[in-house]
């Protein structure tokens, strides 16, 4: 699996690419085998709310789940 940002503990990725043709959607998540138990669900929600969401909601999402988990500020 190809991994990106600097977080040694990504097991899974949520991408989305655009059918040229079609111009459908096609969202992908991929997990990899050292990914534990729940990685699905995680990749999931970013999935409804890449999907779902707009950039601002997003945003507000994340800042108020970062105020009450300290330990989670500054990712996404």
């Amino acid at each position: 699996m190809v991994k990106f940002g600097a977080n040694e503990e990504a097991y899974g990725l949520f991408s989305v690419i655009m059918d040229a043709i079609t111009g459908e959607l096609l969202p992908q998540i991929s997990l990899s085998r050292k990914a534990g138990q729940g990685v699905e669900y995680h990749e999931a929600f970013h999935f409804v709310t890449q999907l779902l969401l707009n950039e601002a909601q997003r945003k507000a999402l994340y800042q108020e789940y970062a105020k009450t988990h300290k330990d989670t500020q500054g990712l996404t």
